[in-house]
This record gives C-alpha cells, structure tokens and sequence, in this order.
C-alpha cells in the first residue's frame, strides 16, 4: 500500500511509520524541512517536501496513495485553521479519484470530556473540548465526503517510555523537583503506549470496513498520582508529588493545560473486535 503519513516525524507518527514499514507499506512523510527530509530518509520513509500551511502545493501525490494518516498539528493559535483548510483541500483534491482514497485522521481522548466513572466507548459521545473542537468539525467533514473511506481513531495519553504523556512527569522528576499534578490526585488518564497505538493504525489499513469513529485505548483510566509516582520511581526520585489547584493551573498555563485535568476513562471495544491487543502495559 502507498501511504502518506502528516506528522511522521512526531511521537504518534514516527511510531506510525515504523510500523507501517514493517508491514511492508510504503512510505511517503510530509517534511517541512531539509532536515526534516533527512531524518525520514535515514528511517526508510520517502519524503514529501511541504507544509501544513500549503497543502495544495503537495496534496496531488494523493493521486496515486492508497493512504493517508493525519497525525499533525501545527501546535500554534492557528492549529485549528490549518487543520480545517487542510481538509477542506483534501476532500476537494481527491473528488477526481476512480478510487476511494483510505484515510485515517486521528482525533483524542479529550474530546469526550469529563467522564468521570462512566467509561467511554466508541459510540459515546463527544461533547468536545474547546482547544481542539475543530477536531470534530474535520472528522465530520471527513467522513461525509463520499469518496473518502474515513476512520477517525481517537488515542489515550500517548507515551512512550518517558516521552509524551510523561514528560512532564520525568522532567520534573530527574531536575529534583517534586511531580506536579495538575487538578486532583484521582484524575484518571486513560493511557496507550505509542507502539500499541501504531498498530492500531496499520490494523485500520488493512480493514477499511472499519468506519466511523474508534477508540484506541490500553488502560481505561489511571489515577494521577500513581502515574506521578511510577515516573518518579522509574526516575530515581524520591520526591513526593504535589498537588496543583484547577486554578491555579489555568491561571499558569495554556488552556490545552486543562485537558491534563479531565477525569476521563475510555475503552476500545470496536479496534479489539478486529483483533488488535496491546502489548505494552503501565500499570
């Protein structure tokens, strides 16, 4: 399969790629830069000069991909813009193809909100959360578009060893410094290792009657403070965590910030129905 990977460079779409070689896809990453370019060359992923920004300057390979993975965001005020006209293009580029073109757009936990004890499920809704609600709006673009095949996978807190989700953690941790936890100590983080998170995306390649939205989750929901204190065990500290008021964090920090607040459980009940399992477990 010829697969086009947004974002393949980054924690989800670097594991993404790697997973796809070995399935034997080939693989084309969006890189922004020569350097960029070299770092999926040296991978064995085929680069695509090109930016977010200007889609129609690279969107016509798409003509003759299989695939497309959406894993990118520009992390700036204008995330949403970008995503949003990226799409609009997409959809618009592709109306020509004698194929339906596969595409897999990654979505998020965050969307379901506080969820508190009841777990969220694939066919839950999704009230949104204000920073990325330009996330839904793409997926709804997205999979009304006829000639599109769409899935819109929506991962826990991604890790991977110390980085993602974690980072926050470990880098407090080997400074010396006390683990924050934003919020409350029970504030539950539906987890997925970023491996068992690309091959939930290589097992979509391959079953494109899988439509629709789909969780990808390994633990439902871990407190935050035995998050906190495994990183800092596996840090070497011996620091005891703090706790930092709601307030507090939103007077500090951005309001993506918040998202790190939700209590929120999440299952995969529909990706586990194709045969996906994990096999990297935090807890």
């Amino acid at each position: 399969m010829k697969l086009l990977i947004l974002g393949a460079t980054g924690l989800i779409g670097s594991a993404v790629a790697n997973a796809a070689l070995a399935a034997g896809h080939h693989v084309t990453g969006l890189a922004r830069s020569p350097e960029t370019a070299n770092i999926l060359r040296t991978r064995g992923v085929t680069p695509l000069r090109g930016d977010l920004r200007n889609p129609l300057q690279w969107l016509g390979i798409l003509q003759t991909c299989d695939a497309i993975i959406q894993c990118a965001t520009t992390w700036d005020d204008d995330m949403g813009a970008v995503d949003l006209n990226l799409t609009h293009h997409l959809i618009q580029t592709t109306k020509s193809r004698t194929t339906p073109l596969r595409v897999i757009y990654t979505g998020g936990c965050w969307l379901y909100g506080e969820t508190g004890d009841i777990i969220a499920a694939d066919t839950s809704d999704r009230p949104g959360f204000a920073s990325f609600d330009w996330m839904l709006t793409s997926a709804d673009l997205l999979l009304a578009a006829p000639h599109l095949n769409t899935t819109i996978l929506h991962p826990a807190m991604v890790y991977d060893g110390m980085r993602g989700a974690l980072e926050r953690y470990h880098s407090a941790a080997v400074a010396g410094q006390p683990i924050e936890i934003w919020g409350h100590a029970n504030t539950r983080w539906p987890l997925i290792h970023a491996q068992d998170l690309a091959r939930a995306y290589t097992t979509l390649l391959s079953r494109p009657d899988a439509l629709g939205h789909l969780n990808a989750s390994t633990e439902t929901g871990v407190p935050a403070h035995e998050i906190a204190d495994k990183v800092a065990t596996i840090s070497g500290s011996t620091k005891p965590h703090v706790i930092l008021p709601p307030q507090t964090v939103r007077q500090r920090f951005s309001a993506t910030a918040t998202g790190a607040m939700l209590d929120q459980q999440m299952a995969s009940p529909r990706l586990r129905s194709l045969g996906w399992r994990p096999l990297h477990a935090f807890t």
